[in-house]
């Protein structure tokens, strides 16, 4: 009776073993799949052109705004090409800028209000740099700003994508159009239809490149397997509830 139960369990776990080989080796042979893959999308960050004060901002997290609308404003502080020249103008009172404001019949005091002007904060519009949804934030009125300070990060949250980190191995295999099986960490119950847009350089990672000229590469045998980026267009993200930058995924792409 033993042997029989022995024998049994056996039989069970070679046809459990030989089950699991054959299904590797089709999903193996038949798919691409990986789980370094998250939801994004096409970003631009509102930045300050100079130096300043930041003096109104009426943007807020979620706002969805054009490019070109006005976020905010920024009193500028005086460049040094703008000091300089200014200086120079000060320093030729019988020259064209001097004469102009005595034809004028201005007064003293006036003209020294005039030629101070120049030297004040210049108040600049921040402006929306593209169209989108504001999905994160700094600015705020009082912020004192460096030049190039992110103020906010605008998403074009109505074309979200899959963007997918593939070995370089793999990369042969994959090719616009492919059909791609999507399921959300968020959602593990849907899977969701995509398809293959644009790989590596397109993808938009610029050192992909090297990863991709490796695979023809016969150098270092133990050199770190590279990833090369894959964005997947799915249809149902598209101004969906699961349009959120950074939510992970799992893909499977049809060879």
């Amino acid at each position: 009776m033993r042997k029989t139960v022995l024998l049994s369990l056996s039989v069970i776990i070679v046809i459990g073993a030989v089950t699991a080989g054959v299904v590797g080796w089709y999903q193996h042979e038949n798919f691409i799949t990986t789980d370094n893959a998250k939801v994004s999308a096409d970003m631009a960050t509102v930045a300050v052109a100079n130096s300043g004060m930041v003096t109104s901002w009426s943007a807020e997290v979620g706002d969805k705004v054009q490019v070109g609308d006005q976020l905010g404003r920024e009193a500028e502080q005086p460049t040094e090409s703008s000091a300089k020249k200014q200086q120079k103008l000060m320093k030729q009172p019988q020259g064209m800028s001097n004469s102009l404001l005595q034809k004028q019949n201005l007064s003293p005091v006036r003209q020294a209000q005039l030629a101070s002007k120049a030297s004040r904060s210049q108040m600049v519009a921040i402006r929306s740099t593209m169209d989108g949804t504001i999905i994160g934030m700094s600015g705020q009125k009082g912020l004192a700003a460096l030049k190039g300070t992110s103020l906010a990060m605008i998403a074009d949250l109505e074309h979200p994508y899959i963007l997918a980190y593939i070995d370089e191995e793999d990369v042969e295999d994959v090719s616009k159009g492919q059909k791609v099986d999507v399921t959300l960490d968020a959602d593990s119950s849907q899977t969701l239809d995509g398809k293959v847009d644009k790989i590596g350089y397109e993808a938009g990672n610029q050192l992909t490149q090297q990863a991709i000229d490796n695979k023809a590469s016969q150098g270092n045998k133990d050199r770190e397997t590279q990833r090369v980026p894959v964005r997947i267009k799915v249809e149902d993200l598209n101004g969906g509830r699961w349009a959120i930058p950074g939510l992970s995924a799992m893909i499977k792409i049809h060879k």
